[in-house]
C-alpha cells in the first residue's frame, strides 16, 4: 500500500521578471491556435459535439490502460 505525503502548498518565489517570456513555447502556442482553428471547423460542420464524444470514448480506453484494468490488448478494447 502507498502512504501519501501532506504537503503543504505556497507560492513560487524569486521568479525573474521575465518569467512569462521565458518560459513560452512557441510551438505549444502554434499547437493552441490550430486546435482553435479545427474546433472552428468542427463546430461549423456539425461535427465537434460527435468528435468529442470519440475523445472521451478514447481517453476513457486510456485511462483503463494505464490503469490496468482490461487484460484484453489495447486493439480489442
Amino acid at each position: 500500500m502507498s502512504e501519501f505525503v501532506s504537503l503543504k502548498w505556497s507560492p513560487i518565489t524569486k521568479l525573474p521578471f521575465n518569467w512569462r517570456e521565458s518560459l513560452s513555447n512557441t510551438q505549444a502556442v502554434a499547437l493552441v491556435q490550430t486546435w482553435h482553428e479545427q474546433q472552428d471547423e468542427l463546430r461549423r460542420t456539425g461535427s465537434y459535439k460527435y468528435f468529442l464524444e470519440k475523445l472521451k470514448r478514447q481517453w476513457s480506453i486510456e485511462t483503463g490502460i494505464i490503469e490496468g484494468a482490461y487484460s484484453l490488448s489495447d486493439g480489442a478494447t
